[in-house]
């Protein structure tokens, strides 16, 4: 069976959460898969309804469907609970034996590091979760004793042969944090432990590559950065840095408007204000290409003309976003299938169904 797998391309917060709802709307997935970590979080609005998503996958929000955390997944049990309990069903949850449990000594060894201070890391335990695994001080789940009482019913780890036999459904992997954050393809060090590419969210969830159907990257209109903290955050390769007054004054959004943009674009686990920088068509292009990108999910557009807010129709498109769309197809050589313009599931104009 095939999946379809939703990348960030630049260094996270495109707006994920809400493209995989976008998605399990409209394609009707039976699985949802992530190997999501706590450093990371997603957001998504369903029907009026705001929801932050840390341990599962978003497509949750709006599918009863079964949810599988893989092998390299680091979770936080009370989180999950927390997530599972905030949902309008009672879908399955499985985690793959192979996964990592976050412990309050994980997190409190990350804070006393300087160096992931000096690299504005979140500090949520994640580094060292994935170090006490590596160094072989990790235990593999345990079915029967790895899960509270609570979660009894709810949720089940399923060791790697159990595993397998429930991969045959049609699913959505979400791939978390962004491209450019990977420890291999960023600016080291300010990047996070691992690798945030499509091939890595596939080998992480264990899947067969060969079962991959389309790879949709999502890049939004301005890429950010989390917020300095402590440290400096790193660079934007070949994108200029610019701020959101200036953004909100060339997209000619109103006072109210810019003032909750600036509350908005705070990160979902740090708070911090995101920096923010122009978009670039080359380091696009490479996105796509470490990806193996099928298509484009082209996010936040109403930050280039406030027009397009919730716009759902390509006729309500302006202009000046429809030249961006076809000057980013031309440097990438993938289609933009999908525009997001609003925080909801359904603020979304789908290019793909315009085209023959």
């Amino acid at each position: 069976m095939k999946y379809d797998v939703v990348v960030d391309g630049w260094w996270g917060s495109t707006g994920k959460g809400k493209v995989c709802t976008s998605l399990a709307r409209r394609y009707g997935y039976e699985a949802y898969h992530a190997n999501n970590t706590p450093n990371a979080g997603h957001i998504t609005h369903v029907d009026g309804v705001k929801r932050i998503w840390k341990a599962l996958p978003s497509g949750t929000a709006i599918s009863e469907h079964p949810c599988y955390l893989g092998p390299g997944s680091i979770i936080s049990l009370d989180r999950l609970a927390e997530e599972i309990e905030q949902r309008d069903h009672a879908g399955m949850v499985y985690i793959h034996s192979n996964a990592t449990l976050l412990t309050q000594e994980d997190i409190n060894n990350e804070r006393l590091s300087s160096s992931l201070k000096g690299v504005a890391s979140t500090l949520q335990g994640t580094s060292a979760a994935m170090i006490r695994k590596i160094s072989r001080q990790h235990e593999k789940l345990n079915p029967v004793t790895d899960i509270p009482e609570e979660l009894k019913g709810k949720v089940e780890i399923l060791p790697p042969m159990l595993w397998a036999q429930h991969m045959d459904q049609k699913g959505l992997l979400e791939v978390c944090q962004g491209t450019f954050l990977s420890i291999d393809h960023g600016d080291y060090p300010h990047t996070t432990s691992r690798n945030c590419t499509a091939a890595a969210g596939i080998a992480h969830q264990g899947l067969n590559p060969r079962d991959v159907d389309r790879t949709w990257i999502v890049l939004r209109s301005f890429p950010i950065r989390v917020g300095n903290g402590e440290g400096w955050s790193g660079p934007f390769r070949g994108c200029k840095e610019t701020d959101w007054k200036t953004i909100a004054k060339n997209a000619n959004m109103g006072e109210v408007e810019t003032a909750r943009l600036l509350e908005r674009e705070h990160t979902t686990v740090t708070k911090r204000l995101r920096r923010v920088a122009e978009f670039d068509m080359e380091l696009a292009a490479e996105a796509c290409r470490i990806n193996g990108a099928t298509d484009i999910f082209l996010s936040f557009v109403e930050y280039w003309d406030w027009r397009a807010y919730k716009v759902q129709s390509i006729n309500d498109i302006p202009d000046r976003i429809m030249s961006i769309v076809d000057e980013l197809e031309r440097k990438t050589g993938v289609a933009v299938s999908a525009l997001g313009t609003g925080e909801d599931a359904d603020d979304v104009v789908w290019l793909s169904k315009y085209r023959s």
